[in-house]
């Protein structure tokens, strides 16, 4: 029935909004951000030629590659409603209308194609080139130096019908200035191609007993990541005047109209005329649209690598090798909201119902949301030691044992990391830094770092009986693997996730995540697993004895903000003694990602053996055991002092998993 009415209205039978519900009723309707229609083709001349004079071995090589991405990624093009609760929506009466609008003619009067709902299609097109030259010289029997360069462009893509878009940056002096003059619109490139990217790199390989049990190795290299397309072409995709996520929300002064009905229409409000700065018109509506951005002077990010280590066989079948390894990450992209700054909220209570605290979030670029813009904010260093003690395979016998002690420090780690449940709520959000005014203070432990890693894989062939052939059909031919795995504790942050009138966004610039202040001697590390499970700053539990803290403060939190989580609100209309955290306007000084995790230990184990059926099949018997101990592996607390659960370990890795199988081979 609902695909037939869509049909008839001419749109697309699966064409249905997504319903949520804020009371934890399941989401009903359609999905957002599906579907998501991307083809690449890609087309690549290769070639590399080897050389050789003498005691050189020159080789030269060049790449040449276009790549077109075809895509469609639909975001919210099906409007979401949402609902405070199941009875709202049994009465037809939701409180919030977002969608994917189009602003194309929308200048003075705005005709009737202005503000409807959209999708993205682009057909993104771009050009890298890539060339080398590369001397491995054999100096001597026992020296060799390896000697090359590497040229790399990645350009700034196009797109076949000229429809690229992007924040164009006002005047200005710095970053700050020119987005607070900024608007967004079309343009001809998304950024100005980097043509600087050379990267040298020299190894050195050394034999200095001359007999080959021993060889001592260096190297230096410098390498370029080029900008993956997701960056910048969703950014250049959901700008105006092609497409814009954008919300209403009456109730709050978010414009006016919120319409509800089937099919779904957007509402007027997204129709109106364009501001200066790309906005949504007028100003009164209080409608923001969340644009997206790339840098016009974005750099090819590039990593500087190092490395020393000596390796000796011994004993024939032993080898030892110590390594030392260093990486320093330069540029990093990143994804980052600057429309914002510390005190736009609030800079002093005293000052209350004044421009120094007026509780609106203005940002610098007023009209403007939350801005996702792509830059080079990133950077990181990493200095590590690995060892090896490895056996090659005799009398029945083979392992490596390998041992890890690095240090990982950046002051943003990309969303995600292909970890969305082990790693700080934030993560995947792309949130970006604390205080976009002081960057360097989220240096810290990157979410991937881990103090200390020890792994053992071995295979054992189990010695056979010789002298009775029943004996040595049933007992010989088994083969024992094993590995083991150690691993110390990741870190994760205590900071805060409610927003600023819920008692945080203590720097009041509009996005939360803050972190608090550190208590005079808190234990960061060390855990025992029963306290990570109990909570590891006492009860999370929210409080509701206190005037003013309405279920947000608990004796976990307390720890960090002895007051309670109280908001300017609190303050300012139930009770001056209720102060916030921090003083309003201000960072905590805990740093990012103080606190350590859990450890990780695990043993598999796998039993195989092999009988002969005939002469012409085998059977493979096969009995695996994962976390054969069953070790209890816990992931790391949540950090977010305002979740119910704060300091709990909610979640662990995989239990004990055995599985047997027989396999016939002939």
């Amino acid at each position: 029935m609902t695909g037939a009415a869509l049909s008839a209205a001419g749109l697309p039978p699966d064409d249905f909004g997504d319903l949520v519900f804020d009371d934890g009723v399941a989401p009903m309707g359609g999905e957002v951000y599906i579907p998501r229609k991307f083809i690449f083709n890609t087309y690549a001349l290769t070639d590399t030629l080897t050389h050789i004079i003498g005691r050189h071995a020159l080789k030269f090589g060049f790449q040449v590659r276009h790549i077109q991405e075809n895509s469609d990624y639909q975001l919210t093009s099906k409007p979401w409603f949402e609902f405070t609760n199941i009875f709202a929506f049994a009465v037809d009466a939701p409180y919030l209308q977002a969608g994917l609008v189009n602003r194309i003619n929308c200048t003075g009067t705005p005709s009737p194609t202005c503000g409807q709902f959209t999708d993205t299609p682009r057909h993104f097109r771009w050009n890298q080139f890539a060339g080398f030259v590369q001397d491995d010289w054999k100096v001597s029997s026992r020296l060799t130096l390896n000697l090359g360069v590497r040229y790399d462009l990645f350009e700034s893509p196009t797109e076949t019908k000229g429809i690229l878009s992007n924040v164009i940056l006002g005047p200005g002096s710095n970053l700050f200035q020119q987005m607070a003059g900024a608007t967004v619109g079309r343009v001809s490139k998304l950024w100005n191609t980097d043509k600087k990217n050379f990267a040298p790199r020299i190894g050195v390989s050394w034999d200095p007993r001359g007999k080959g049990d021993m060889v001592v190795r260096s190297g230096f290299s410098i390498a370029y990541n080029e900008p993956y397309s997701n960056l910048y072409t969703n950014a250049s995709r959901l700008d105006p005047p092609d497409a814009i996520t954008t919300f209403v929300e009456p109730s709050l002064g978010i414009g006016t109209t919120l319409p509800y009905q089937f099919p779904f229409v957007p509402s007027p409000d997204f129709a109106g005329a364009n501001l200066p700065n790309g906005g949504i018109g007028p100003p009164t509506s209080g409608i923001d649209i969340t644009p997206s951005g790339v840098y016009p002077n974005l750099r090819t990010n590039y990593s500087m690598q190092w490395f020393f280590g000596i390796q000796r066989q011994f004993a024939h079948d032993y080898a030892l090798s110590i390594n030392y390894v260093g990486t320093r990450g330069v540029g990093g992209y990143t994804r980052e909201d600057y429309n914002r700054y510390d005190g736009d909220i609030c800079q002093n209570l005293a000052a209350y119902y004044g421009p120094n605290c007026d509780l609106v979030n203005k940002t610098l670029n007023p009209g403007w949301g939350e801005l996702t813009y792509i830059d080079n904010e990133g950077q990181s260093i990493y200095h590590g030691m690995n060892a090896q003690l490895r056996k090659t395979y005799s009398h029945g016998l083979m392992f490596s044992a390998n041992y890890t002690w690095g240090k990982v420090l950046d002051n943003v780690t990309e969303g995600g990391l292909g970890d969305y449940f082990n790693t700080n709520e934030y993560g995947g959000l792309y949130s970006g830094v604390q205080d976009i005014e002081n960057q360097r203070g989220d240096r810290g432990p990157s979410e991937f770092d881990a103090t200390h890693r020890f792994a053992l894989s071995a295979l054992w062939t189990l010695p056979s009986p010789k002298s009775n052939a029943v004996a040595r059909n049933a007992l010989g031919g088994w083969k024992l693997n094993s590995i083991v795995s150690l691993q110390s504790g990741r870190p994760f942050d205590v900071y805060c996730g409610l927003p600023w009138y819920e008692g945080c966004d203590f720097n009041m610039d509009g996005l939360p995540y803050d972190r608090p202040n550190r208590p005079v001697g808190i234990k960061t590390t060390g855990f025992s697993n029963q306290q990570f499970v109990n909570g590891l700053f006492g009860d999370p539990k929210p409080l509701s004895t206190y005037a003013g803290y309405y279920g947000r403060t608990s004796l976990a939190s307390q720890v960090f903000c002895p007051n309670g989580l109280n908001s300017v609100l609190d303050t300012l209309f139930i009770n001056p003694a209720l102060t916030p955290c921090l003083p309003v306007g201000t960072n905590g000084n805990l740093s990012r990602n103080a606190f350590r995790g859990p450890a990780y230990k695990t043993v598999d184990l796998s039993l195989f053996k092999d009988i002969k059926a005939g002469d012409r099949a085998t059977v493979e018997f096969q009995a695996e055991a994962f976390n054969l101990f069953n070790r209890v592996n816990l992931y790391n607390p949540i950090g977010d002092m305002g979740n119910p659960q704060f300091g709990q370990s909610i979640a662990a890795f995989p239990a004990r998993q055995i599985q047997l199988g027989l396999k016939v081979l002939f």
